[in-house]
């Protein structure tokens, strides 16, 4: 199983992101995370 590069991933889920959002401070992380 290959494993995705780090910048593809969501540092919360540690999980490959579909629906990436930019966050004010410049982060990105997966929507559904980051709604919650």
């Amino acid at each position: 199983m290959l494993i995705p590069p780090e910048e593809l991933r969501c540092p919360i889920s540690l999980q490959l992101m579909c629906d990436p959002v930019i966050t004010a401070s410049g982060h990105t992380y997966e929507r559904v995370y980051i709604e919650k």
